[in-house]
């Protein structure tokens, strides 16, 4: 619900906006469907999937938005971009994550350690992306005051650069 609210206010687009925020009261109301029909004995992987892929849906259309509407900085100077690229590595690493652990069988070791191993991988990457974002921030948040320094003696009026092209 909070990456949800901090894509709402990314946005541009009122309609994407109002979307986004009309989608969590379904999307609650059918969790908590979910816990009374099963409980804890499941993990609801349905609602999650639909969660994950609705955040890829708007995390796409907020760097298409950034793209079309932002031509006055590259969109890689910015944090939101950076962070928004470390959630959608990680919400598209999950979501495959989840489809195969939904496709699988328990039983395999092998197919349980490659798991384990795409999960990390997954993670170490939206946490080196978000860690670059926190550093691109503070970057862009350092003034630096460059004076242009001319020298009060120097004479142009008597520069001729064309005087041995005769």
């Amino acid at each position: 619900m909070i990456i949800t609210l901090f894509l709402r206010e990314l946005v541009v687009s009122s309609t994407a906006k109002k979307l986004l925020y009309f989608l969590i009261f379904p999307f609650i109301l059918y969790n908590i469907y979910e816990y009374y029909k099963f409980g804890n004995s499941q993990f609801g992987n349905l609602p999650t999937l639909v969660e994950l892929l609705i955040f890829i849906i708007f995390i796409i259309f907020f760097l298409f938005e950034k793209m079309k509407y932002n031509v006055s900085q590259p969109i890689y100077d910015t944090i939101n971009f950076w962070i928004c690229v470390g959630l959608f590595v990680y919400v598209t690493g999950i979501f495959f994550y989840i489809l195969l652990v939904e496709n699988s069988s328990k039983s395999d070791l092998k197919l349980q350690s490659e798991l384990r191993l795409i999960y990390s991988a997954v993670t170490i990457v939206k946490n080196l992306i978000l860690s670059f974002a926190l550093i691109k921030n503070h970057d862009n948040n350092q003034v630096v005051k460059q004076s242009l320094d001319i020298p009060s003696e120097l004479d142009l009026d008597s520069f001729y650069p064309n005087n041995n092209l005769n």
